[in-house]
């Protein structure tokens, strides 16, 4: 009686073995930022997969050996660098986030729909709730400019075009690939629109253009909306971000639906689900508007 117990002892655990599925995580660096969506993502995977390894790596020369020798059958990696060493390992599904510019580099295709074997959570906060917020505290408001880069942020700007469609907004989009034209193009939207918006985009939004955006704004009493809560501190009337952790926790629900045999081309790329905003009573004033109490109670960050 005990050989039999032992014998289907280690048959259940051979059994185990040969069910579990590896998931490696790659990060682009150890850091607590990419370490807390790692975190996050561990605690949701094992609740929906508990049989699931998981394993880290950091991304570096050797790190697709080591990937290799783990042998997962799906790939979670967090920022561009780490995407970029993912996306060379064929064959193996994958998941991304924290990457900026993702048509950019390829990670989706140009319209933004998953490739094959890749699909993410993106980090910026979708055109719908941005405009939402801009439509209560700016109902009037019909015309939004925004200055981009088509190379980095079109996937944003084209769906905030089809946003603004169902919502009554007209977005008037302004493209840019050159640093040095941003002013120019900046100026072009004086008297043309309500508000400006600003999405992630470095070729516009950057250490060098902030300055000039911002007094854009405050002189022609146009409200820009930011995508971070140091833009709102500097001037611009709210920004929405997303709590950076929770995408791991998005990632993970990708991951089930992909180990439970769904294809990665069926599963389309996310905006973050979990979202706050920080909003500036200072700007507010300049610009004459109200801001209700029920907003100012939900705000992340308020800045007087």
């Amino acid at each position: 009686m005990k050989k039999i117990i032992l014998l289907l002892f280690i048959l259940f655990c051979y059994t185990q073995a040969a069910c579990a599925q590896n998931v490696a995580i790659v990060l682009t660096k150890d850091i607590p930022i990419y370490n807390a969506i790692f975190g996050k993502f561990i605690t949701e995977i094992k609740s929906s997969n508990p049989g699931v390894r998981v394993k880290k790596f950091v991304a570096s020369g050797g790190t697709i050996g080591e990937i290799n020798a783990f042998a997962p059958e799906l790939i979670f990696s967090v920022g561009t660098k780490a995407t970029v060493l993912a996306k060379k390992m064929s064959g193996i599904p994958k998941i991304f986030t924290m990457v900026v510019n993702p048509i950019g580099e390829s990670f989706c295709t140009k319209e933004g729909d998953p490739l094959p074997e890749m699909t993410g959570v993106l980090i910026s906060v979708s055109p719908e709730m941005q405009f939402k917020l801009l439509k209560q505290l700016m109902p009037k408001a019909e015309r939004v400019g925004v200055v981009y880069d088509p190379s980095k942020s079109s996937l944003s700007v084209n769906a905030g075009v089809k946003v603004g469609d169902k919502m009554g907004l007209v977005i008037g989009n302004i493209p840019v690939n050159d640093a040095s034209k941003v002013p120019d193009k900046i100026e072009s939207l004086k008297g043309k629109i309500d508000v400006l918006w600003g999405v992630v985009d470095d070729t516009v939004y950057n250490k060098n253009s902030m300055e000039f955006i911002l007094l854009f704004s405050f002189r022609n009493k146009i409200p820009l909306i930011g995508f971070s809560p140091n833009q709102v501190k500097a001037g611009a009337l709210f920004a929405m971000y997303c709590n950076y952790p929770v995408l791991g926790t998005q990632a993970a629900q990708m991951a089930g639906e992909i180990l439970a045999g769904k294809s990665v081309s069926d599963i389309p790329l996310q905006n973050p689900s979990d979202v706050k905003y920080s909003i500036s009573k200072r700007a507010a004033k300049l610009m004459k508007l109200k801001i209700s109490k029920k907003i100012l109670d939900k705000a992340d960050k308020i800045f007087e």
